[in-house]
């Protein structure tokens, strides 16, 4: 079974079972099916299966969701979440943008997302991301022009990116 994303195998003592968990990549139900196919005596039932998504997963299906107007601020960060978890259950590798457009809109609401610390950059922050492309209606997710959002680090003293 190879999907060439790290997988990592955790023993569950109450269930006495083995988790396979991942980020992204393969939908739980390929890794089922390839268990079935590598255990065909029925053996695959033992292992539990579990996908993660990352943050940058999360935040290019709110980009996508946001440019078909689907993401609505109103459901809060907690009901986005669950909201694109549900429309990512299906797809595999749900942080892989589909042109470089969509990759700089990605990479510019991360970067965007990231608040520093004293240490420097941090993770992105979901929650900072969700409530800049539905909240405020992040120009650089729907560019009036054709460009993919405006140049790197020109931003506006409000959370709003200038255009």
């Amino acid at each position: 079974m190879q999907f060439r994303v790290p997988v990592e195998p955790q023993y569950e003592p109450v269930g006495q079972r083995w988790t396979l968990r991942w980020y992204d990549g393969p939908t739980v139900d390929a890794v089922r099916c390839a268990l079935e196919r590598l255990f065909p005596d029925g053996a695959a039932g033992a292992f539990a299966v579990r996908r993660d998504l990352t943050t940058r997963a999360l935040a290019l299906a709110a980009i996508r969701e946001t440019r078909a107007g689907a993401m609505h601020r109103s459901v809060g960060s907690w009901g986005q979440r669950y909201h694109l978890e549900q429309l990512l259950a299906g797809q595999e590798h749900p942080d892989r943008p589909t042109d470089p457009r969509e990759a700089a809109m990605l990479e510019r609401l991360l970067a965007a997302a990231t608040i520093e610390a004293a240490r420097g950059p941090a993770a992105p922050d979901l929650s900072r991301a969700f409530d800049l492309v539905a909240g405020t209606g992040w120009p650089g997710c729907c560019p009036s022009t054709g460009s993919p959002g405006p140049p790197t680090g020109t931003r506006s003293p409000s959370p709003r990116w200038s255009t």
